[in-house]
This record gives C-alpha cells, sequence and structure tokens, in this order.
C-alpha cells in the first residue's frame, strides 16, 4: 500500500505456532530455482515458490523438524537447476549442533543428519548463527574450538531419475497436438504448462497431455532411491490456420439468353478471379482480373467458372 509503507508483500497470518506462516527469522533466508526458504525460530523448514517478484502466500513444503532460536542458518547447494539440497545448522539446543540435508524441491524429505550417526559425525559444540559453507563437494560446519568437514561416503551414491523425454518434441501445430512424457518405469513424473519449474508439488503426470495453444510444458521426475532428475522442457507453437477464399459469385446466374449476356464475377475485393471457359483451366485468361470483378461476354452456350485467389488466403 504506497499511501501506507514501501513494503512490497505481506505473508499473511496463518493458525500455526507462532500465529504467522513463519516465525521470527535471525538469519537470512535463501534462494534456489524459484525457491525461497526460511528456517524461523521455533518453526520448521519451509519453502515459497517465488513467481513473478512475490512469493506464495503459503508453503510449498515443509519439513518436519522444528527448531528453536534462533533458528538453523541456510545455504543450498545445487549443480545448476538440479539436485538442490538445503544445508542448515541446527543450533538451539544445548550440546553438539546438527547438520542437516533437505531435498530442495520438497523439504519434507530429510536426506541427511549428523545425528543420525553422531559416534560418526558429530561437528561439534553448537555455536548460534553458523552457517554451512558448501565447496568443492565438501559442507564446511563452524562449532567451538573446531572446524567440521563433511563429504560424501565411500560406497554406492544414489544415481539421478534419468530427465523426462517428450513425444512429440518442441513443434509447430495447427489444431491440437497430444504430448506424452516418458522416464523410467519407477519414477513419477511432475510437469507445469506455464513455462514455471516444475516440483513435487505440481500436477502429476497419468496421461497424454492436450495442447490447443502455444505453450511450454517443463517436466521432472523422482524415483525411490534415486536423486530428483534434471528439468526437460518442450514448447509448442500453434500455427494459425489460412482462411479459404470466399467463393465467387456470378450476376446473373444460370439462365437461357436469346443473344447474348455479360456476366459479372465478383469476389473479396482482394482477390484475383480466374475466367474458366469451357471447362478449361486458363489462369492467365485474359479475363482475369484483380479487384474481384471480371466480365464475361457469351455470344452462346458457355459454361463459366471462376477461380478466385487472395494473398494470405486459400485457393478454392
Amino acid at each position: 500500500n504506497p499511501s501506507q509503507d514501501a513494503i512490497v508483500q505481506e505473508i499473511p497470518a496463518a493458525p500455526a505456532t507462532t500465529g504467522y506462516q513463519i516465525g521470527g527469522v535471525w538469519g537470512m533466508p535463501a534462494y534456489w530455482n524459484g525457491n525461497v526458504y526460511f528456517w524461523a525460530s521455533q518453526d520448521s523448514l519451509k519453502a515459497f515458490s517465488f513467481t513473478n517478484g512475490f512469493l506464495s502466500p503459503t508453503p510449498t513444503s515443509q519439513s518436519a523438524e522444528v527448531s528453536g532460536f534462533p533458528g538453523p542458518m541456510l545455504t543450498v547447494s545445487a549443480n545448476g537447476n538440479a539436485n538442490g539440497i538445503v544445508w542448515t545448522i541446527e543450533s538451539s539446543a544445548q550440546g553438539s549442533a546438527i547438520l542437516m540435508a533437505h531435498d530442495a524441491l520438497n523439504v519434507a524429505t530429510l536426506l541427511y543428519s549428523s545425528n543420525q550417526n553422531p559416534s560418526r559425525d558429530d561437528p561439534g559444540p553448537a555455536v548460534k548463527f553458523a552457517v554451512p559453507t558448501v565447496a568443492n563437494g565438501k559442507v564446511y560446519v563452524g562449532a567451538a574450538y573446531q572446524v567440521s568437514v563433511f563429504g560424501g561416503l565411500s560406497g554406492p551414491q544414489p544415481q539421478q531419475t534419468p530427465t523426462p523425454v517428450f513425444s512429440p518434441g518442441s513443434e509447430t501445430f495447427t489444431s491440437s497436438v497430444q504430448v506424452t512424457i516418458t522416464d523410467d518405469p519407477r519414477a513419477t513424473i511432475y510437469y507445469t504448462t506455464d513455462g514455471s519449474t516444475p516440483t513435487t508439488s505440481s500436477t502429476q503426470y497419468t496421461g497424454p497431455v492436450t495442447v490447443t495453444t502455444t505453450e511450454t510444458i517443463n517436466a521432472m521426475a523422482t524415483a525411490p532411491g534415486f536423486t530428483p532428475s534434471a528439468v526437460a522442457s518442450a514448447t509448442y507453437t500453434r500455427q494459425q490456420q489460412p482462411q479459404q477464399t470466399p467463393a465467387p459469385v456470378f450476376s446473373p446466374g444460370s439462365e437461357t439468353f436469346s443473344s447474348s449476356i455479360q456476366v459479372t464475377i465478383t469476389d473479396d475485393p482482394r482477390d484475383a478471379v480466374h475466367g474458366i471457359d469451357h471447362g478449361h483451366d486458363d489462369r492467365n485468361d485474359q479475363r482475369d482480373g484483380h479487384g474481384a470483378r471480371v466480365y464475361a461476354q457469351c455470344g452462346g452456350q458457355r459454361d463459366l467458372y471462376a477461380h478466385p485467389a487472395a494473398d494470405g488466403a486459400a485457393d478454392i
């Protein structure tokens, strides 16, 4: 409300523990791939979509884990638009800090927590407001009197879900097109038709998508034991069909005459009308005319035909 303040957007209150969609934030939110992530005090990790400069009024996903004061600090790692992970350090409790990793596409999915194996993964005594740092495939966690470095364990790592495939791919069509999206049989496919980035909250693919207007379809897939796929995209462009040229009109129409008769052939003013005498098509006939009006002088029995052609229109 420019007459009151310069606040662009306010997230409305909700009947949550704090009375608001998010509690007090003592750090910075994180952004990745059209999503903004908050983990407030006395609250859970929440993701909001960010479209056209505005946050969604309610979270698109949230974690089961709840933190006390001051709330974990956030960092997001990703490979471009794929494999997004939200890293957080929980430091509200006495004792050891807790490093957590949540799926950035659906933060309800906890990928890792250092307290799952505390004897091996304890980061050290918690320090409030510590931010995880991600570099060169490792996560660095600052604690009291120490810095811990976390990396991948030796052994098999989760594979990425294959990227969805569109059939047909991007193309131009005139009426409608049925688009099929395929992936690994174990995968679940999610897609959008407005050009936005799909998440697990997007429409789930269950069968061919009918496209009747120009639109871009984006799709991603998830499968058990696999990381989410990269986003696939295809654009379908509807081409306007040319209108058919109106049929010529004879004046007078078919009739019997005694000596001769002058026949006027009219059509759309943009058309060129080709005369056909005795049933033979001669598009260079001297009776061709522009302005869609030609005259034919008949001194005996004749069968007259006309063939119009307008620029940008189909012949008839």
